[in-house]
C-alpha cells in the first residue's frame, strides 16, 4: 500500500468514525425528545377521558389539536429514526388522494389563535365541494 493510498485509506476510517458518532448523537437526541412527547400524549389522553375533570367542547377541541400535534412530532421523531439507521439515506413519497378541504381546515384551525392575537380572522368557504388533490 502506498502513501497515497494509506491516506485514503485512513480519512475513510476517520469519516466512518464521525458518521457513527452522528448516528449515535442523532438516535440520543430522538430517544430524548420521544420521552416527553409520550408523556404528553398521556396526558392529553387523560384530559380527554375526563380523568382530570370535565372539560368542555371548546377545551376538547383544543386538546385534540395539542394531541393531533403531538402525534405528528412522535411520528416524525420515528422517521428521522429509521432514516438514522438507513446505510443510505433517501426519501420515500407515499402518494395519495388527499381531501383538500380538510387541509385547509386543519390550517386554519391550527394558525387561528396566533392570527387573533394581530386582530386577523381566518376563515374558508366553498360553494362546491373541493375535488381531493
Amino acid at each position: 500500500m502506498n502513501d497515497h493510498e494509506r491516506e485514503l485509506s485512513n480519512e475513510i476510517v476517520k469519516l466512518k468514525s464521525e458518521l457513527a458518532e452522528k448516528s449515535d448523537f442523532l438516535a440520543m437526541i430522538v430517544h430524548q425528545l420521544r420521552t416527553p412527547l409520550t408523556a404528553n400524549k398521556w396526558i392529553f389522553k387523560m384530559m380527554m377521558d375526563g380523568d382530570l375533570g370535565k372539560i368542555t367542547d371548546e377545551q376538547q377541541k383544543i386538546i385534540t389539536r395539542g394531541l393531533d400535534s403531538n402525534d405528528q412530532m412522535i411520528r416524525m421523531l420515528a422517521e428521522i429514526s429509521t432514516a438514522n439507521h438507513l446505510s443510505e439515506w433517501k426519501l420515500n413519497f407515499k402518494i395519495e388522494s388527499m381531501d383538500i378541504t380538510k387541509c385547509i381546515e386543519t390550517s386554519i384551525s391550527e394558525f387561528s389563535p396566533e392570527a387573533q392575537t394581530k386582530n386577523i380572522h381566518l376563515s374558508f368557504s366553498s360553494k362546491e365541494p373541493l375535488p381531493n388533490v
